[in-house]
């Protein structure tokens, strides 16, 4: 399955996700490659899937799901790429919106909050 179609079905199984339903099979493959520390392959699916016209759900997934936990857990090695892209799109400048602090480190979460107009 390559990245569209990849992409395609996550965000057809996360619009259809309710209360009560286990995590899709794609949501556990972004999981696994956070996990595993594939940070490339993660970064590659948030940069496409971005651009895509994404419902607010969606989006919000996008965002407090894989973005955040990109950025907890290999902020440092991605805050340029993310201030780049960011200046670029402004689909994706409006998920990073969606990030809570989480484990991002300060210095991290500050160039997030530059990026937003917060700091």
């Amino acid at each position: 399955m390559n990245l569209e179609q990849f992409a395609t079905e996550w965000i057809k199984d996360i619009d259809a996700l309710s209360d009560d339903s286990e995590l899709p099979r794609t949501e556990s493959f972004l999981t696994d490659l956070w996990l595993k520390g594939s940070h490339e392959q993660l970064w590659e699916f948030i940069c496409h899937t971005s651009e895509r016209d994404l419902s607010e759900r969606v989006a919000s997934y996008l965002a407090a799901g894989p973005l955040e936990d990109l950025l907890a857990s290999a902020g440092p090695e991605f805050i340029d790429r993310v201030e780049a892209l960011a200046s670029k799109s402004s689909k994706f400048k409006y998920l990073l919106q969606g990030v809570w602090r989480n484990e991002i480190e300060e210095g991290v979460w500050q160039r997030i909050q530059s990026i937003l107009g917060k700091g």
